[in-house]
Formats: C-alpha cells, sequence, structure tokens
C-alpha cells in the first residue's frame, strides 16, 4: 500500500498500491466492504485525496505512470483524466490536495472544484467542471523560492491560502487569487512532512525530525504558537472538527493525542513498525494478562492483554534486532542479530547487561532453566551454549548442528535440553555430561519449530518438509507425520507450533499467513484463518489457553479468542 485516504465524512476508504497494474480500492470503512476497484494506472499509486463533499477522488500515479485522474464516488466511473508528468510536472506528483469550490470574484463558491498538486520543484492550482470534465491549470510564481514541495493544505473556509511544506523544513503560503507567495517560514530539518489546518487561522505543521509546531496566521504572516517535539518523524496530524485537540503518529510507532491550547501530549497508542518475529509469555508463571514481542524495528515490547497497551518496551536502534525473548516478573531476557544476549529491568526496560558475542552472527534460540541458575542459547552456526546466570560465563559449548538453531527447549530436570536446526535434525543434550543422547532426523528440509509435551516423553516438530512430525524421545522413527496443510490449496512451510498447557491442542503458523488450531489426539486440523498479510512468524497459547496470539511480518499482532467444547 502506497497511499491512503479518509473521506470527510468517515464513510470511505482509499488505498492505492505499488507494482504493476496498480490500482486504486475504494472501501466502505464501516461495513469493511469494497465498492470499487480503479484499474486505470500503472507501477504505483503516488497519492490520494477526497473533494471537501465527498464526491470526488483523484488519484494521481508515479513518475513512471504519470496520470492523473478524477474519479465520481457515486458511480465509480473517470470524471477526467490527463497526463501531467513530464508535460506538466517533470517529476512525478508527491502529494494533491482538494479545496473545495473555485470562488468568483466577488468570493462566491462556483460550480467547479478546485484542487492543487505539487510535483518537484513545481506547484499548480487546478480546477475542473464535474459536469464536462474539462480541467485547467495555473502554476503558482513560487520566486524567489525553488523549493520539493512535499504536503499541501487549504486554509479552511475560503480557501484563501495554500499552505506547502518542503524537503527543507520551509512552511509556505500561497494566495489563491494571486497565485503569488506570501512568506515562507523555516520550521524544522529533514523536512515538513505533514500539515493540518485548525479553526481560527491557525496552521499545525509536523517535521522529520519529530517537531510539530502550531502557527497564527495573520494577513501575510504567522506566528508561532506552540511547539513540541517526538522520537521519529511525524508522519500524519489530524486536527478534531473544533480544533481542541491533534492527533500526531510517528514513524516509531506512536500516537499522539495532543492539547492544541498549550500542546500537552498524551500518548494514546504504540505499535511495532516492522515484522515481529517472536512472541511469548512469562515463564515459571501463569500470568495470562502479559506477553512479549520482539521485533525487526529493533524493540521489544511487553503488552497488557487487558486493554492492549504496552507496558514496557526495550529498544536499541544500532543492534539490529531481537529474534527472541523470555521474561519473568523481574528481568527479560532476549537474543539479538549482532550476537548479544542482552538483559533487561521488566518494569521500566532499562538495560542491565549483556554477553557480547554470544555467538558470532546472531542469536537465534534462547531458553531459561527452571532453577533459573543457567540459561542454554543457539547460534546461525548451528552451536549450542549453556551460559550460568550468576557469572555470565560460557559453561558449555555444543556443536553438532551444521545449520542455524532454531528451536531449543530445557527440561524439567534442568540436566536435559532439546535442540532443532536447520540442518534436519532435532537433538537431545545431556548438559551435565556434555553430550548428545538421542538424534532423530526429519526425512527432508530444516527443522523451523518443536512442542514438547508435558510430561516429555514425545514432541512435535515442523519445517521445510512441510509436514507435521510426531515424535516418541524412546525411538527413532516418526510415531506419526501429517500435511502441515490439510485444505485444498498452495503449499504452507509453517514457522512456528506451540502446544496447548494441557496438550489438547496446538497452533502452527507459516508462511502463508495462516494460524490453524490442530487436535492433538487426532493430529486433525479443528479450524484454520488468514490471519496475516505476510507471513506468521510465531503463536503461542496464552497459559489459561482462552487466548492466541499470533506474529507476522506484517507487522500486526493479532489476539484470537479460543472457544473448544
Amino acid at each position: 500500500v502506497s497511499s491512503i485516504a479518509i473521506s470527510h465524512s468517515g464513510k470511505l476508504l482509499a488505498s492505492g498500491q505499488v507494482g504493476d497494474n496498480s490500482d486504486v480500492f475504494v472501501w466502505d470503512f464501516e461495513q469493511g466492504k469494497l465498492l470499487y476497484k480503479l484499474s486505470e494506472h500503472d507501477f504505483a499509486i503516488a497519492t490520494l485525496d477526497f473533494s471537501h463533499d465527498d464526491r470526488l477522488l483523484i488519484s494521481c500515479g508515479s513518475q513512471i505512470d504519470g496520470k492523473l485522474f478524477i474519479w465520481d464516488m457515486i458511480t465509480g466511473c473517470i470524471v477526467s483524466t490527463m497526463a501531467v508528468v513530464p508535460g506538466i510536472y517533470t517529476t512525478g506528483v508527491t502529494c494533491a490536495r482538494f479545496g473545495g469550490f473555485v470562488k468568483d470574484i466577488k468570493l462566491r463558491a462556483t460550480s467547479k472544484y478546485q484542487f492543487a498538486v505539487a510535483g518537484g520543484k513545481r506547484l499548480a492550482v487546478w480546477s475542473l467542471d464535474p459536469f464536462s470534465g474539462e480541467m485547467k491549470h495555473e502554476v503558482m510564481n513560487t520566486s524567489p523560492l525553488v523549493r520539493e514541495y512535499t504536503c499541501l493544505a487549504f486554509s479552511p473556509n475560503n480557501e484563501a491560502y495554500l499552505y506547502a511544506g518542503t524537503t527543507t523544513g520551509d512552511f509556505c503560503a500561497f494566495q489563491i487569487k494571486n497565485k503569488i507567495l506570501v512568506f515562507a517560514q523555516p520550521v524544522c530539518s529533514n523536512g515538513i512532512t505533514t500539515i493540518a489546518t485548525l479553526p481560527g487561522e491557525r496552521v499545525c505543521v509536523g517535521g522529520g525530525d519529530g517537531l510539530i509546531a502550531l502557527f497564527q496566521i495573520s494577513e501575510a504572516t504567522c506566528q508561532q504558537l506552540c511547539k513540541v517535539s517526538f522520537l521519529g518523524a511525524i508522519n500524519g496530524l489530524s486536527a478534531s472538527p473544533d480544533g481542541v485537540q491533534i492527533l500526531a503518529a510517528t514513524n516509531r510507532g506512536f500516537i499522539y493525542r495532543i492539547r492544541a491550547a498549550d500542546f500537552s501530549k498524551m500518548l494514546m497508542r504504540e505499535t511495532h513498525t516492522r515484522g515481529v518475529v517472536h512472541v511469548t509469555y512469562s515463564v515459571g508463571n501463569s500470568d495470562s494478562e502479559h506477553f512479549m514481542t520482539s521485533s525487526r524495528d529493533g524493540s521489544l515490547r511487553l503488552w497488557d492483554a487487558n486493554d492492549y497497551s504496552a507496558t514496557t518496551r526495550c529498544a536499541i536502534l544500532t543492534a539490529g534486532h531481537p529474534s527472541l525473548s523470555v521474561f519473568t516478573d523481574e528481568i527479560i531476557l532476549s537474543g539479538w542479530t549482532d550476537g548479544k544476549i542482552r538483559c533487561f529491568r521488566t518494569d521500566n526496560g532499562d538495560p542491565l547487561w549483556n554477553i557480547d558475542n554470544a555467538h558470532k552472527d546472531g542469536v537465534t534460540g534462547l531458553e531459561w532453566s527452571h532453577n533459573k541458575k543457567f540459561m542454554v542459547s543457539g547460534g546461525t552456526g548451528g552451536e549450542v551454549r549453556v551460559w550460568e546466570m550468576k557469572t555470565k560465563d560460557l559453561v558449555t559449548h555444543l556443536k553438532e548442528h551444521t545449520g542455524i538453531v532454531t528451536g531449543l527447549y530445557i527440561f524439567s530436570d534442568d540436566t536435559h535440553a532439546l535442540s532443532c536446526a536447520r540442518d534436519r535434525r532435532i537433538l537431545c543434550w545431556d548438559l551435565k555430561s556434555e553430550k548428545r543422547v538421542i538424534a532423530h532426523t526429519q526425512r527432508m528440509g530444516g527443522v523451523n519449530s518443536v512442542a514438547v509435551f508435558g510430561d516429555e516423553k514425545g514432541y512435535l516438530s515442523t519445517g521445510q518438509e512441510k509436514k507435521i512430525v510426531l515424535w516418541d524421545l524412546r525411538q527413532s522413527t516418526p510415531v506419526s507425520i501429517v500435511d502441515a496443510f490439510p485444505s485444498p490449496g498452495p503449499e504452507d512451510e509453517l514457522q512456528s507450533i506451540a502446544l496447548s498447557k494441557d496438550n489438547k491442542y496446538f497452533v502452527t503458523s507459516g508462511n502463508l499467513g495462516v494460524v490453524r488450531l490442530w487436535d492433538t489426539s487426532t493430529l486433525k486440523m479443528m479450524a484454520e484463518v488468514k490471519a496475516h498479510s505476510g507471513c506468521a512468524t510465531c503463536a503461542r497459547f496464552s497459559p489459561d489457553e482462552k487466548q492466541i496470539v499470533s506474529t507476522g511480518e506484517d507487522g500486526l499482532i493479532m489476539i484470537w479468542n479460543l472457544f473448544t467444547s
């Protein structure tokens, strides 16, 4: 998805794609129903916007596409179209905004719509006759400034001014009537990313450096009223109709509510901004109200399942990303792609200690012993290592795997451990004697995940073979093998498998983004759901077995209620 727009009434949602034969989709926002599929653009949709009365939608393609379309939202038909690149704009269109009706000399609204389109260093105001489809444009006189424009907004009510943000951080105002530059105010670094207008001739401006500033516009001048800074670039601003509050979204996944009077702020929501690779519940207790996720955005987040808020976050933006974690009420242990094992406080996310070079090219497995005296880690080179918690010293190095270690399990006696890897092997270790005691080999492909039964006499495995395999630790061959994708359709490589606490059910997730619930006794699927738009990386039962949490490369965390008879 390359562009998105919501109608002023909140009833319609439009989204644009990237890729060959990219389309514009218009949805009934309340019912989640697709209304129109508008298939005229190629390569990418650069920007979308609804008219003030929600009757029209403008869509502009990328530089390669170069086309502009006006769509009727009652019929889904084309009102007007024009190739604007390279004829009018030398580079691709960056933004487009509707601005009410064209005004006559006495500032009375006519029947023609007006909108502004910016591309590269050129800014033009357009008029559209909705009955004939005729479009005309006038280029703004931007002299003496030469800027690249990133966002646009018309002043409210009579649309006397057009406000524009630039890549250099200048906030510009143009007079619609005479098409001239009125003022240019430097605001921030890293460019202006978004503009929102408020009643009373006030304008809120967001920047790529995280700054949000509020300006009062009077005649041909602007005065800064308030400003506040956030972590990360400002991706979007939205003002309430009365102008009392402003919502601000950042590229770090935070949404804040800002009071316009004094710019006091409150965190409303937060999320990961890249793929979520792992989810886990607390070890050693039955807490079903908190779970932790690890993301490619370089952060760990502890979530409260009661209101789905993040109570703790740990972020290191220069260390790759966490691949997995385990936690208690006091500390969080995490393995990272830079090869370090890091420990944080659970209550506030502060770092406590780390083990450098735990694994050369990344930590891919991590488990904590039941007595909390040691932990076991796995790495990309196939090594399994045991670390003493008190001293952080390496106690044991076990190397029989020749592929990436994808899963670990420590038995309740704290003497034995199970490891699986992409070399097709699943090994059981005696940690005291530092020897492998059991070896199972999958028939084809690497093993991605294992789930050990509560009696610790057997386990389930899955991986690149695209099968679910039932093993008995007392036997050398599988007890049973079933397909990982029982429904007709494409094959699905599973990335995760997990058992419920009573072992009656298990859940799987895989590359197709599907989460499936299975009956352990029969190895038959009970339910499946298309949960994620990308790979479903991990799925886990809550300790009370009432919910399942799944994560995906699409950045989503999905929480499912589990109902079983």
